[in-house]
């Protein structure tokens, strides 16, 4: 059974926490080594491996010689960024970002006196929003007596049976 978040790891004595602690941060080690490590075997181990991979801590590769793992580290996300960096990580091209910032719809804070811009990280998200497209009303013959001279003709009399 797979923990819900990573807070649940950190019991002391549980034994996803144990595997864990078993697998080093660089290099990777062998199924056996971690079991011998570990001092768990069987279903429980196999468990334990399952759910830190399911959480994305580790890394798994199966070769013909046996089963490998290692500790997957999480790089820290940065709380500043260039014009050129805000635009890679929204996926947009430069010139969108200075638009954006322009139209005051990201703020970005002058550096020193050349008029560098950064851009925090929080703000580059707070411009990113959901593209709730307003429901359009459903064109029908019977509401629009245009629409029912085009539908409904003798010309177009095949498509009807469609």
């Amino acid at each position: 059974m797979a923990p819900e978040n990573e807070s649940w790891l950190l019991h002391a004595g549980n034994p996803f926490k144990n595997v864990l602690d078993c697998i080093p941060v660089e290099g990777a080690i062998g199924y056996f080594e971690l079991k011998d490590r570990a001092g768990l075997a069987g279903e429980p181990l196999d468990d334990a491996i399952k759910a830190l991979e399911g959480l994305g801590l580790i890394g798994a590769r199966q070769t013909t010689t046996g089963a490998f793992f290692w500790k997957i580290v999480q790089q820290p996300r940065k709380v500043w960024y260039t014009i050129d960096e805000a635009a890679g990580h929204m996926a947009v091209s430069k010139r969108t970002v200075q638009h954006l910032i322009r139209d005051g719809q990201l703020t970005a804070y002058r550096v020193g006196r050349g008029g560098h811009r950064r851009i925090r990280s929080e703000d580059l998200d707070s411009a990113m929003h959901r593209d709730d497209s307003v429901d359009m009303p459903s064109l029908t013959a019977k509401d629009d007596p245009v629409l029912a001279e085009l539908w409904d003709n003798d010309q177009d009399s095949i498509y009807d049976q469609l």
